[in-house]
């Protein structure tokens, strides 16, 4: 990735950013968050949103009206297994036919206006939370470099429990490489010396203009890290088989194991929002060389429709404060659609576990 791009950083072009300020979703109140955050409207307009993940301090379950008065209602459950490779997600498969293992990160949040039912979108990696069945490219152990899968879970009891409802996204590279297969009937692999982790690291995106939900996702490795798109009809609610993969133009490849072609080049864990204001769509992400550095590592990339974003923009690389990996970009009103915004609006960001921040961002 590029650590210095050209023309001059947004803050020098006009955007201003108010002063950061701690937020109530701190490691003391038992949020352990490192992705971008899950949260969705029920037909009455309330919010709900999920802080967390499973591998440290396990995903809580918050609601109100808005983002500035959630209150903490308690932990989830799950009518399903997490762990090890034969007893995680009921048994299943990975759609290449691995057995899935590890535990779950919730990135999205859509919820059915017609019975309130909640559809959470997560990010799973083989490296993190199987135990000795946890893997890498490279053999059996925690950590990374791992294989990144997406999936949904189900709730009908308003975020309380929820099911596994299978796998949605998914790379039509094998979770595995030539240098190590995590199961004795495997066969061939990726380069070890040049293999990609996978679709993981997502967002997603509820369009007002048209009846689609997007879901934007990271695939890093050997050539960078890219940003790649696929929908589903809200009507589908975004249950497995629903979703097609951007490819060469059109949304045509299913979503797993689908052929993939990148809406942003050059970017890691994104966020898209609608401007009203602007009338761009907006994409955020992180510069991995800026936030290696100690410096201020977001970016924003602009696109006049859902798939044609250009090279981002540093926000302002002199902000060693603002040095963090997962930006959230909302609106913080307490009605309307939470990924269409005005000409301010809110930012929300993190490390990996560490505590939640935000500031406001006006654009000119």
């Amino acid at each position: 990735m590029k650590e210095h791009m050209s023309g001059p950083s947004l803050v020098q072009q006009g955007w201003q950013i108010s002063e950061i300020r701690t937020t109530p979703w701190t490691n003391a109140n038992g949020v352990c968050h490192d992705s971008m955050i899950a949260m969705g409207r029920d037909r009455s307009g309330k919010l709900w949103v999920l802080f967390g993940h499973t591998r440290i301090g396990g995903i809580t379950l918050w609601s109100g009206r808005s983002v500035d008065d959630l209150c903490k209602l308690g932990h989830v459950r799950f009518n399903f297994n997490l762990g090890a490779a034969g007893y995680a997600f009921n048994g299943a498969s990975y759609p290449e036919g691995v057995l899935a293992r590890g535990g779950l990160w919730a990135m999205g949040l859509w919820i059915d206006h017609a019975d309130d039912t909640f559809y959470a979108y997560i990010h799973n990696e083989t490296g993190w939370g199987a135990g000795k069945t946890s893997y890498t490219a490279h053999g059996f152990r925690e950590g990374e470099p791992d294989f990144r899968h997406l999936g949904v879970i189900i709730s009908h009891d308003y975020g309380r429990t929820w099911d596994f409802g299978g796998w949605i996204i998914s790379s039509p590279e094998p979770c595995w490489t030539t240098a190590f297969h995590p199961e004795e009937n495997l066969t061939g692999g990726q380069d070890p010396n040049a293999f990609t982790l996978g679709a993981g690291d997502m967002t997603l995106y509820v369009d007002d203009k048209e009846d689609f939900l997007y879901i934007y996702y990271t695939k890093s490795g050997h050539g960078g890290s890219h940003i790649y798109a696929a929908r589903a009809p809200k009507a589908s609610n975004g249950v497995s088989g629903s979703w097609t993969k951007f490819y060469n133009g059109a949304f045509s490849e299913p979503g797993n194991l689908g052929q993939e072609t990148p809406v942003c080049r050059n970017a890691c864990e994104p966020c898209v929002v609608y401007s009203e204001y602007l009338n761009k769509y907006l994409l955020s992400s992180y510069n991995g060389p800026l936030w290696r550095a100690g410096k201020g590592s977001l970016q924003i990339a602009f696109s006049d429709d859902p798939v044609s974003f250009g090279e981002s923009t540093p926000f302002n690389p002199e902000r060693t404060d603002m040095s963090f990996p997962y930006w959230t970009m909302c609106n913080p009103s307490d009605t309307g659609n939470l990924t269409t915004v005005g000409r301010t609006f809110r930012l929300i960001f993190e490390s990996n576990g560490t505590d939640l921040y935000q500031a406001e961002v006006t654009t000119p």
